[in-house]
C-alpha cells in the first residue's frame, strides 16, 4: 500500500519491532508506544543502542544500580526500553500528526485494529 502511495500513516503501538520488519519508511510508520529497538535516557531522550543496555544489564545482574545517562547530570537520568511506560505521555509526533496536522482529516479509509488508540 506504501508503494501504491494508499497508505498515509501507520500508527503502530507494537514494541516487539515487528512493525518494523514491514520495512516501512519511517515518515509512514510511528511508533506510538515506542519500540523495544533502542533504549533511552530518561530525562533527556538520548538514544541508545539497546544491545549496549542490555550489556550494562548483564554485567549487573543484581541491579544494584540504574544506569545512567553518559549525556546528562540530570536527576533520575535513568535509560530504560524506548516504549511508553504506563502514566507517561504518547510521543509529541503522535498529537502533532493526529491533531495539529490533522492526520484524519483526508483519509478514505480507517482500519483500527487491536487497540486502545481507537
Amino acid at each position: 500500500l506504501e508503494n501504491k502511495k494508499l497508505l498515509k500513516r501507520f500508527y503502530s503501538t507494537n514494541i516487539d519491532g515487528l512493525d518494523v520488519a514491514t520495512q516501512m519508511s519511517n515518515d509512514v510508520l510511528l511508533h506510538v508506544h515506542g519500540t523495544c529497538g533502542t533504549a533511552v535516557c530518561y530525562q533527556c531522550g538520548k538514544l541508545y543502542d539497546m544491545k549496549r543496555l542490555q550489556t550494562a544489564l548483564h554485567s549487573n545482574a543484581h541491579l544494584k544500580q540504574f544506569i545512567r545517562c553518559t549525556e546528562c547530570d540530570q536527576d533520575k537520568n535513568w535509560i530504560k526500553p524506548n516504549t511508553v511506560l504506563f502514566g507517561e505521555s504518547l510521543p509529541a509526533k503522535y498529537f502533532d500528526l493526529v491533531h495539529k496536522q490533522k492526520d484524519l482529516d483526508d483519509v478514505q479509509l480507517l482500519i483500527v485494529a487491536g487497540t486502545s488508540l481507537s
